[in-house]
């Protein structure tokens, strides 16, 4: 879930007790974090691929 979820969030889990929001809400900010740190290691890989390809170029 990424900020702009938030207020959906919000709207899901106005209901539960204060407790209940809060752990939810911290739940999903552990879980933005997580995905955020996945995404980054995703895209030093393909930087990393990229700039490794031996693939050879069509001459021109």
């Amino acid at each position: 879930m990424l900020e702009r979820d938030a207020p959906m969030l919000a709207v899901r889990v106005a209901e539960l007790t204060p407790e209940r929001q809060q752990s939810a809400k911290t739940y999903a900010a552990k879980l933005t974090a997580h995905a955020r740190e996945e995404l980054e290691k995703l895209m030093l890989e393909v930087s990393a691929w990229d700039s490794n390809d031996p693939t050879p170029e069509a001459a021109d």
